[in-house]
């Protein structure tokens, strides 16, 4: 999955365009405590945690310069920087 997802990852521009890429191919990532989980579009069933495929949230906070949208620890964002 990490492999299938690379390209996809590090060429987002920002958000929207990672989500929209992640859906191109049936995911999306969806907020999972203080992180992200990457979950089949479909059902929403959970397939990873971002960070397991090498991308922590604050990895990609700091890449986008913003908190993943509606993400309740946008606080992290702050810290982060």
């Amino acid at each position: 999955m990490r492999a299938l997802l690379a390209d996809d990852f590090a060429y987002a521009r920002d958000w929207q365009d990672l989500q929209k890429r992640l859906q191109y191919k049936g995911y999306a990532l969806r907020e999972a405590g203080a992180g992200l989980a990457l979950v089949c579009a479909t059902s929403g069933e959970r397939r990873a945690k971002a960070s397991d495929l090498g991308y922590s949230y604050t990895r990609l906070m700091r890449r986008f310069h913003a908190p993943f949208p509606g993400h309740s620890h946008a606080y992290l964002f702050h810290r982060a920087r």
